[in-house]
């Protein structure tokens, strides 16, 4: 089975979270013994747009393939073979205005009826995009995968929070909490609130990602908020560094406006670390019935659930692993292979 695959995801910016499920489910459809992907992508300096909807078409059929597998809701409408795309997650159906322009929602709402399947990573996501366009008769879930060998990787903490891995300080950990969908403001105001009355005067909030408008606003924030003490903001940290500090955490905290999967939940899972999500979300879903809930746009419900979090029975964390085992790459390549087996 010959598939073409876009590969731009791994040659032009693009979130991490859409870079990653590109790597991942491309590496795990190569293992597989009946299919033979065939990556095309845009030449350095090469307008994306025109190369996929003007370019890629001549590619495909010079390739032979019985189609095109895309990594992201855009995909070439002419040419010859099938097309598979996939959509994300929908923001503005989570009242998110992050990467929620025209282009994203009139893929979303009108890709489902040009393509032949379309898949997404969660039900959740599945069943909005339903809704959006009116139209599940190709819409499929995949969920993606983690990589169980990272509870094993050698980590080494950034030297920022090492002093309170150290210590034995609690804190819990905002991964990539720079972005403004990942609200991380509402968890600044639900820490203030626990210090305030007292909860839990010890526990610190860790955040990774880059410097942004968002970020020091939100750090303003918190020294606001009297707690500015308690805020580490870490930057850009490597997969050692980050695995170390999330075996380190007492919780992740997973409080975005939307996502579309959440991989710091299963990572976290991984490492035996329990999460803080949101109620009704893509990464409930992911976390299953070992979530720890609260309502994203309350703080006082976020203070509740960090307090729930810290109280975390360690009796647990093998559950936590068996359940991030059952999301594998290679799960998900062979959920994808038996769609396009359907036309082989």
């Amino acid at each position: 089975m010959r598939i073409a695959f876009d590969s731009s995801p791994l040659v032009r910016p693009y979130p991490p979270g859409v870079v990653r499920a590109c790597r991942g489910l491309m590496e795990a459809l190569n293992e597989l013994a009946d299919v033979q992907l065939v990556p095309l992508a845009p030449s350095p300096g090469e307008n994306e747009r025109w190369w996929r909807h003007f370019l890629l078409p001549e590619q495909i059929q010079r390739a032979q393939v019985i189609g095109l597998h895309s990594p992201i809701s855009a995909f070439p409408t002419r040419g010859p073979g099938r097309r598979v795309s996939t959509v994300h997650e929908l923001p503005w159906r989570n009242n998110c205005k992050e990467n929620a322009g025209v282009q994203h929602r009139f893929w979303a709402r009108f890709g489902v009826g040009r393509a032949d399947g379309v898949v997404c990573p969660t039900e959740f996501v599945r069943q909005q995009l339903i809704e959006e366009s009116g139209n599940g008769l190709h819409v499929h879930a995949c969920p993606w995968g983690v990589d169980q060998k990272i509870a094993h990787a050698p980590e080494e903490p950034p030297k920022g929070p090492r002093r309170l891995i150290e210590e034995e300080t609690p804190f819990c950990l905002v991964i990539g909490g720079t972005r403004p969908k990942k609200n991380l403001r509402r968890c600044f105001e639900a820490l203030a609130s626990l210090h305030e009355r007292a909860r839990d005067k010890g526990l610190h909030l860790v955040v990774t990602g880059a410097e942004t408008e968002s970020l020091l606003e939100d750090l303003r924030v918190a020294r606001g908020l009297g707690i500015g003490q308690l805020v580490h903001w870490v930057g850009h940290v490597s997969e050692s560094e980050l695995g170390a500090l999330t075996e380190a955490a007492g919780f992740t905290c997973v409080m975005s406006h939307s996502e579309g999967f959440g991989f710091p939940v299963l990572e976290s899972y991984v490492r035996g670390t329990p999460v803080l999500v949101s109620r009704a979300s893509a990464q409930a879903e992911i976390a299953g019935e070992h979530a720890i809930l609260a309502s994203s746009h309350d703080s006082e419900s976020i203070a509740a659930g960090m307090q729930a979090a810290m109280s975390f029975n360690l009796t647990r964390q093998p559950q936590l692993r068996e359940h991030a085992a059952r999301y594998s790459w290679q799960r998900c390549a062979q959920q994808v292979r038996e769609l396009w087996g359907t036309w082989s």
